[in-house]
């Protein structure tokens, strides 16, 4: 009885080798049930693995949409025995994923559970972005209203704890979401678009807010990108 919290690549690269221990494949191979927040994506996490068998491991959905009533079923199974495996679509499992209400439920049911290192964009995208990380919080989406105010709070929270701050946003509001840091944010703040991360079109730029208002807009709309600001 073994929960395994499996680390997923960020992006359709065929090659899991080049980002993935080779000890997620011995996991992987050990499973008797995957949780996973899609079939699609489930399945071809399996394909990366076994792609003549990846069709039939069972699998269990976990997202956004799952109650705690739901939680609580697969905690009950899981800890029935079995080998268990927690993917999320991409990157690394209970990091801005519903994967750490069930790790929670299963602690204290003192069901074992294993992690592996992986890729995960949040961590990729402050390492690479120079702001440090000695302080940093990252608060998933903007909220949809309001979002020029939590822009400029977020800036106060930095200079206040001296803190890197990242989100990400939906990829179709990226664009838009770009525009409104730049009418909020002061000059002297640092701004960073970590894109397509692992990706052979990675792309990854830090500069003051008043450099980003004399450049180019990057091109991001409809790509995975991490923002972080640093006031």
């Amino acid at each position: 009885m073994t929960l395994f919290l499996l680390p997923n690549l960020l992006g359709p690269q065929e090659d899991w080798g080049n980002f993935l221990p080779a000890s997620v494949r011995k996991a992987v191979l050990s499973l008797n049930t995957l949780i996973a927040e899609s079939e699609k994506g489930g399945r071809n996490f399996l394909r990366c693995f076994m792609p003549q068998k990846f069709r039939n491991l069972p699998l269990f959905l976990l997202n956004e949409h799952s109650q705690k009533r739901d939680i609580e079923a697969l905690a009950q199974k899981v800890k029935e025995g079995g080998n268990w495996g927690l993917v999320s679509d991409a990157g690394l499992p209970c990091l801005a994923d519903p994967g750490a209400d069930l790790v929670l439920r299963l602690r204290s049911l003192k069901v074992p559970i294993h992690a592996f290192a992986g890729p995960s964009a949040i961590v990729l995208g402050l390492i690479l972005s120079g702001l440090g990380g000695q302080s940093f919080a990252f608060h998933g989406y903007p909220p949809l209203h309001k979002r020029k105010q939590f822009f400029a709070a977020l800036e106060k929270r930095s200079k206040w704890e001296k803190a890197t701050q990242i989100f990400i946003e939906a990829p179709y509001r990226n664009e838009q979401c770009f525009k409104d840091l730049l009418s909020v944010l002061q000059g002297d703040t640092y701004l960073t678009c970590a894109v397509d991360l692992t990706f052979s079109t990675e792309w990854v730029q830090t500069q003051k807010i008043s450099s980003w208002q004399q450049a180019v807009a990057p091109s991001i709309q409809k790509k995975p990108c991490v923002f972080l600001l640093k006031a």
